[in-house]
């Protein structure tokens, strides 16, 4: 099976929000998103210098991985 997978190391930008719903087959489901911000190290700076860039990088969890970060993962 092939997947795709990427690690990402950042902080929380925002507290992350958790969203409960009914599945269409009746059963509950969770969905949370948040915000990871990822600082990274820009080579195009005037003096020679490095400059540090942050990107905010939209995150979706589903399921119980969704609850497991709704309860731990806080700002910052």
């Amino acid at each position: 099976m092939d997947v795709n997978r990427i690690t990402l190391v950042g902080r929380a930008a925002q507290t992350p929000t958790l969203k409960l719903f009914k599945k269409g087959d009746g059963s509950d489901g969770a969905r949370t998103f948040l915000r990871l911000a990822v600082t990274r190290m820009s080579d195009r700076s005037e003096k020679d210098r490095t400059k540090r860039r942050t990107n905010f990088i939209g995150i979706v969890c589903w399921g119980n991985l969704a609850k497991v970060v709704a309860e731990h993962v806080v700002k910052g």
